[in-house]
């Protein structure tokens, strides 16, 4: 969460979107949570931590997420989507930030923030 607050911070047309994978029961009682949170108050509510007290979305509505995960491609957490790119893994806030700053620079809103990499994550990091 930390990471999501610190890009949405970035700019005001950064968007975060937060999907739910869950992996075990107990994961599964999580995502459902944090996606009532993100139905009812937004990614706010989720960046928030409000999520974590809160009730539970309906099964159907994580089935929903889960079949979404999967049409894109997304078979582990985390996954980020960042302008374009497809990013597996945890990934260092620099990273992400870094690919953030290069989008922002190629709309024309940023400086850009060095030599322009690789794509993140090589071939794993390839737009999709």
């Amino acid at each position: 969460l930390d990471q999501a607050r610190a890009l949405a911070s970035l700019d005001p047309g950064v968007v975060v979107r937060f999907r739910f994978l869950p992996s075990t029961p107990a994961a599964r009682e999580v995502a459902r949570r944090a996606l009532a949170a993100r139905d009812s108050g937004g990614e706010a509510a989720v960046l928030a931590g409000e999520a974590a007290d809160g009730p539970a979305a309906p099964e159907a509505a994580l089935d929903a997420e889960v079949a979404l995960a999967a049409e894109r491609g997304v078979r582990a957490t985390p996954t980020w989507f960042v302008a374009g790119y497809r990013l597996r893994g945890a990934q260092s806030l620099d990273a992400l930030e870094r690919v953030v700053r290069l989008e922002l620079y190629d709309l024309g809103r940023g400086p850009l923030p060095g030599p322009r990499p690789e794509p993140p994550g090589g071939a794993a990091g390839a737009k999709p």
